[in-house]
């Protein structure tokens, strides 16, 4: 091609990359007058059509390019798209094996090879993939990197970019007691020590802390009056959308003084805003709101909000006039881009030229692999945990006052993102993109956090830890061969597992596996496609209760077409196992975001879909967003009120479960396992204490709804 048709080219790829398609297309089709043999125009027109979901002329257009130029690689990954979409999996593999032939750096071809050898069976083959595509990703140079250094003028001087990054308080309503203790979770926030951990690797300043935890503790354990903040008041709505614009407050004056007490706000150039996932109330949305006011009326600095996407997106219900960007999605790249931009003085619109928007929000499309966190700045003594309670049982105080010294401290992480099993419910589901590190990398990051921060145990966040048998025992033979002797707990497959491999992974310190079974109805599971052999999953049990490992069970309850049949088959196959189960999870079903079931909702049978956004209450314990139909079976008003059955019945029928509150539990576990090592010894002091706690938490609940009728 000569030089004007090179310049073409790539004018019309940037305006695709905008998501221009229009002027995109007419880009391309304008090169095709000119060379009608240009297979890159070609190829850009079917990637073009791609992304418009329309497969036809997409497949058109590639195989155009492909009779042109047969070793163009990206025309064949383009096809390979297509078949995989399809379902036709043998020819995807043929035309993304063609397509790696020439691109074997092509980090998007050995992630989609990944997902197909999972689906055709090949476990160990997909599990290397998406560990050479994590070691591909983490090596490559940022895009915003680029077109930041592209746009910076040679004469501009970088100025210095002070940051601080502050995770956000959320404030429970007063039905909802989860601890007999300091009742909020105690477990450092993983998004933002990768978050920190990724910007520093990358030259910036960060500072780090969490108002969440640090307003709960102090208002729970300081005797000093000044060092607490009324949480009422972010329960009311209308107060704070006043203060917002412009009404003097002095009790909200009060409190946003006494937060800068506990956290330095001002000398950033840049505060970056972490929203948790929010189930309860919209006070967390409150507290953004009022405290970017103060921030922004004392110091004028710039403010960016990111965070769990079902937060973000009720944050948009608001006018949010003192926040500057609102990030969707995994953030790491886009703020790094942004944050690239302000420290090199780059006009914004070069930057938010490439971007998607959606509501107001910057749409974070791209999937980082994760990074070993750093925690560094963060409150960690607040998240030990600490006990005050005296008045136990006489012959628990012992064993009590242990735990409430002890100091337990559990760390986060989160070493492979995403999960291949498709289960339709799943918001997981719809992404084929799938990162995992590398053994060996996973325990040396280990060994560095364990010197550090010197914590009891690690949660590991996967969706599946074994996603080949071959991955997870290379992970246990890597922690046993480095001597850490660490303690760890996750979530795991019944399948890509077998009795050396449940051993295995006890010898390198895991104590608890946590498995979703959802529904003990193979009807059900086979509507759900959950690809789950119910005999499999009773030799996982048995052989997880002999290696000593607790086994923990997850059930949703009040799945689409659930039915009294369902729910007995389930019942039944709980207690034929009961002696194998420590902990059963019930969880009512919610459609989900990213979920198949969300994005193909009338072809199983889910009609009239709308967004309901209803917060928990009394009876549903976590946030909906959406209500619908079920065709030729429940109303909305009707599936309601029986996934409200369907939990009500299991959690009432099944009453051998072991209950504990909730902030407590693994922290009770780890301290056990720990102390004690033996399952059985482990069992025995466990069910003793949990009568007790309950006993504790149900004084704790009656004392706070009576506080709560005398504050209405």
């Amino acid at each position: 091609m000569n030089t004007e048709a090179n310049k073409n080219l790539a004018f019309a790829n940037s305006l695709l990359d905008k998501r221009r398609y229009g002027p995109a297309l007419k880009e391309f089709e304008d090169i095709l007058k000119d060379s009608p043999r240009n297979e890159y125009a070609y190829c850009g027109i079917g990637h073009l059509y791609l992304q418009q979901y329309n497969m036809e002329e997409a497949l058109a257009a590639f195989n155009k390019a492909v009779a042109i130029n047969p070793n163009l690689g990206s025309a064949h990954q383009g096809i390979g798209t297509i078949y995989l979409e399809r379902k036709l999996y043998p020819q995807a593999e043929d035309e993304f094996k063609i397509a790696l032939l020439h691109e074997k750096e092509n980090i998007f071809i050995h992630q989609m090879l990944g997902y197909i050898y999972k689906k055709r069976g090949k476990h160990d083959q997909a599990s290397d993939e998406f560990v050479l595509a994590s070691m591909m990703r983490l090596s490559e140079p940022n895009r915003f990197q680029i077109i930041a250094n592209e746009n910076t003028h040679s004469s501009v001087q970088a100025k210095d970019l002070p940051i601080k990054l502050l995770r956000m308080p959320s404030f429970p309503n007063h039905f909802e007691i989860n601890s007999t203790e300091l009742d909020c979770p105690l477990i450092p926030p993983l998004a933002m020590g990768q978050l920190a951990s990724y910007l520093r690797s990358n030259g910036f300043d960060i500072d780090q802390d969490d108002l969440n935890i640090t307003i709960h503790y102090d208002n729970y354990f300081s005797d000093d009056e000044k060092d607490k903040i009324d949480t009422q008041i972010f329960f009311d709505e209308e107060r704070i959308l006043r203060y917002v614009f412009g009404a003097r407050d002095t009790g909200l004056d009060l409190a946003m003084n006494r937060i800068e007490s506990k956290t330095k706000l001002g000398g950033y150039e840049v505060i970056l805003f972490s929203l948790p996932i929010i189930f309860s109330n919209a006070t967390g949305l409150m507290f953004v709101l009022a405290l970017a006011r103060f921030i922004k009326m004392k110091y004028g600095t710039t403010i960016i909000v990111g965070g769990g996407n079902q937060s973000v997106e009720l944050l948009s219900k608001y006018e949010r006039k003192d926040i500057d960007f609102v990030i969707y999605g995994d953030g790491e790249q886009i703020l790094h881009g942004l944050l690239l931009v302000l420290k090199n003085s780059v006009p914004k619109d070069v930057f938010m030229d490439y971007q998607v928007m959606q509501n107001g929000n910057l749409v974070a499309n791209e999937i980082y692999p994760s990074l070993k966190p750093d925690f560094t700045g963060l409150p960690l003594h607040k998240y030990r945990f600490r006990g005050r309670q005296q008045d136990n049982n006489p012959g628990l105080t012992a064993i009590l006052s242990e735990f409430n010294n002890s100091e337990i401290l559990l760390l986060p992480f989160k070493f492979i993102k995403g999960c291949p099993n498709e289960c339709i419910f799943c918001p997981e589901s719809t992404n084929k993109i799938i990162y995992a590190l590398e053994p060996l990398a996973v325990a040396n990051y280990l060994k560095e956090l364990q010197q550090y921060y010197s914590p009891t145990g690690y949660f590991f966040l996967s969706d599946t830890i074994n996603i080949s048998k071959k991955y997870i025992n290379e992970l246990c033979e890597e922690i046993i061969k480095s001597r850490l002797k660490i303690l760890w707990t996750d979530s795991a497959r019944a399948d890509n597992l077998d009795r050396d491999t449940v051993f295995n992974m006890r010898s390198a310190g895991c104590i608890r596996l946590v498995f979703g079974m959802e529904t003990g109805s193979p009807a059900l599971l086979k509507r759900i496609d959950k690809r789950l052999g119910l005999r499999g999953l009773e030799n996982v049990l048995h052989w997880s209760d002999e290696a000593g490992i607790w086994a923990g069970l997850e059930v949703i309850c009040g799945l689409p077409f659930e039915n009294e049949a369902y729910i007995q088959e389930t019942l039944d196959f709980l207690s034929k196992n009961k002696k194998y189960i420590n902990t059963i999870y019930f969880n009512q079903f919610g459609l989900r975001d990213g979920s198949i079931l969300m994005k193909e909702a009338q072809s199983f049978g889910l009609n009239n879909v709308v967004v309901i956004n209803k917060y928990s209450d009394e009876e549903f314990n976590y946030f909906h967003k959406y209500g619908y139909d079920e065709e030729n079976g429940l109303c909305w008003k009707d599936k309601k009120s029986q996934i409200l059955y369907s939990h009500k019945k299991f959690t009432t029928t099944i009453d051998w479960n072991t209950e504990f509150p909730i902030y407590e539990f693994e922290h009770f576990l780890f301290f056990l396992y720990s102390k004690l090592g033996n399952k059985a010894k482990v069992y025995d002091v466990f069910a003793k204490v949990q009568k007790e706690k309950m006993y504790l938490l149900s004084l704790k609940k009656n004392r706070k709804t009576a506080q709560a009728k005398i504050y209405q």
